[in-house]
């Protein structure tokens, strides 16, 4: 009877907080839809995170489940909607939307003198504009001041090669691909001829082939030592069985009379069932 109230218990409490779950499935699990926002689905067990008083993202983070129950809402931007509140105004220049944008005051002024300096600049991370690592793709742009300065060298001497990795370029390693133009100076000299080898037995890269100073990439150089302690384990098993087979090779003496001197020799078995004329 103990039991049987538990369970009875269990499903009250789990009905009375989920009133309009009716085991509808969604990915294998079912979805509830709270009372108060009629148009808003989430996981059954997850639904008491909305009204919680946590900003909780994703689907809970929307128009259609009230903004998280109103927990995504900052009082002091009423405005500033589907944004991680807990961003906003935390030292830090957030430049994606909503954050930069005027209903989140520019992410609580955190990114007012960003966005004075680079007004056109659509780079996501700003902490990485002018920090003296030259990035390229996104940030070498003219909006973003070239990274902030830091791509102004490499783009001096390769000025049309537009490679999303400027590290890899001169680097010492052949990274074929867009790195491997006549615009990006073959790799910054890394795929010259005189060093280009392919590497043998090995898939190519995202990138291309990899060459590295003319010398096999590690991944065949591993393979290669492997198949030479094959080689070496081979020869060592071979020369064990032949070392064995030769002490059990027993070695019987035979007399040889020769003026009035016999001489013992050591003849092998083999030999010594032989007649010996």
């Amino acid at each position: 009877m103990g039991l049987f109230l538990q369970v009875s218990l269990i499903f009250l409490l789990y009905f009375s907080a989920c009133p309009s779950c009716h085991g509808s499935e969604s990915g294998g699990a079912s979805t509830c839809t709270p009372p108060a926002y009629p148009d808003c689905s989430v996981l059954c067990y997850l639904i008491d995170r909305i009204g919680n008083g946590s900003c909780d993202l994703q689907q809970y983070n929307t128009e259609e489940c009230g903004w998280d129950g109103g927990d995504c809402l900052d009082p002091n931007y009423p405005e500033c909607k589907g944004a991680d509140i807990d961003l906003i105004a935390d030292g830090v220049c957030y430049n994606t939307s909503p954050l930069n944008t005027a209903a989140c005051n520019f992410d609580g002024n955190d990114c007012k003198d960003f966005n004075l300096q680079y007004p056109d600049c659509h780079a996501a991370n700003t902490a990485l504009i002018g920090d003296g690592v030259c990035r390229g793709g996104e940030y070498d742009t003219e909006a973003c001041g070239f990274d902030g300065g830091d791509c102004v060298d490499f783009n001096l001497q390769y000025p049309d090669c537009t490679v999303t990795d400027t590290a890899l370029v001169g680097d010492g390693v052949c990274d074929g691909g867009e790195y491997d133009t006549e615009a990006c100076a073959w790799d910054g000299g890394d795929c010259t001829e005189e060093k280009r080898k392919p590497v043998v037995d090995d898939a190519p890269t995202q990138k291309g082939t990899k060459y590295v100073n003319g010398k096999r990439h590690a991944g065949s150089i591993f393979f290669g030592l492997v198949i030479l302690s094959g080689i070496v384990a081979l020869f060592v098993f071979t020369g064990k069985k032949m070392v064995k087979r030769a002490q059990e090779s027993a070695f019987v003496p035979v007399e040889s009379e020769s003026q009035d001197q016999i001489f013992p020799i050591e003849i092998p078995v083999a030999v010594a069932d032989r007649e010996i004329c």
